[in-house]
């Protein structure tokens, strides 16, 4: 139990300095709780590598995974930011692969 009120008073502490006003930080941090709570309960107490193996292994879980990853990627390669579009969409001399790789390889750079 003291690990648990240590890993509450750290994670507290670390949406207090991410967000800028503390009332944003205590909503994100509810919102946080319920949704761990949420996920306690369906879990039902199955391990977390039960979970993990049930992503590939329960369709409706599967298809909702794939769903996500598709949209993700096409949300990644759909940037706003103009100054890393030039890698994404290639030119006419490269490739389409070269152009993601570069844009991997970029993103990766500026953090």
């Amino acid at each position: 139990m003291a690990d648990e009120a240590r890993q509450i008073r750290q994670s507290t502490r670390i949406i207090l300095e991410i967000r800028t006003y503390s009332i944003i930080a205590a909503r994100e941090y509810y919102y946080q709780y319920i949704i761990y709570e949420e996920v306690r309960e369906v879990s039902g107490g199955r391990s977390y590598i039960t979970r993990i193996r049930d992503i590939s292994t329960i369709p409706r879980i599967r298809r909702a995974n794939y769903g996500g990853f598709t949209v993700m990627i096409a949300q990644y390669m759909c940037l706003p930011n103009r100054e890393l579009s030039p890698t994404v969409h290639p030119d006419r001399q490269s490739s389409l692969s070269v152009a993601v790789l570069n844009q991997l390889l970029e993103c990766g750079s500026h953090h």
